[in-house]
């Protein structure tokens, strides 16, 4: 079941996401393109690392891209001390009409998680999401939630079985 503030909360990079997707298979997502369809994300005069090619911000979100001259990934990452995270990229999906499935996940202990999805959203390529959780143990200890899209168009690799990932302490 949904949260929906958390749905509500991640409208911004979820459309930002979907808006980077090819809109088809095999497509290639110039960087130029990419910052254009990314109105929204204030960028950086330079990326903040080396393995970027481009970085910036969109509201409480960090932002990185990977590849040059076409982009490969689109990240979108938050951090905060001693918050819950307030996300919920599928929920959000979900809601805009995007199918989801699982196709790995791992969890690492009580509140932190990570899963990757095999992504289809309606007028785009088939896409993989990977997202990561963390909530902070202590109440000095960091939170996080990242989310990346691989812009590359190809399909995932096939769904793993479910009973793979049914464990219901993993929250989605």
């Amino acid at each position: 079941m949904a949260d929906w503030g958390k749905v509500t909360e991640s409208a911004e990079a979820t459309d930002a996401l979907l808006a980077a997707l090819p809109a088809s298979a095999g497509e290639a997502v110039p960087l130029a393109s990419l910052r254009q369809r990314l109105a929204g994300v204030r960028w950086a005069a330079r990326p903040r690392s080396r393995e970027l090619s481009a970085s910036g911000r969109l509201g409480k979100f960090e932002v990185s891209v990977t590849g040059s001259p076409a982009a490969k990934t689109l990240g979108m990452s938050w951090m905060e001390v001693g918050a819950e995270p307030p996300y919920d990229i599928v929920g959000a999906m979900r809601v805009r009409g995007v199918t989801l499935t699982e196709i790995a996940c791992e969890e690492f202990g009580a509140g932190e998680w990570q899963r990757v999805f095999s992504g289809s959203a309606p007028g785009r390529a088939p896409f993989r999401l990977e997202l990561g959780q963390r909530i902070a143990p202590f109440a000095n200890s960091s939170s996080y939630y990242a989310a990346t899209i691989d812009l590359s168009g190809r399909p995932p690799a096939p769904a793993v079985s479910k009973s793979a990932c049914s464990n219901p302490s993993n929250l989605i």
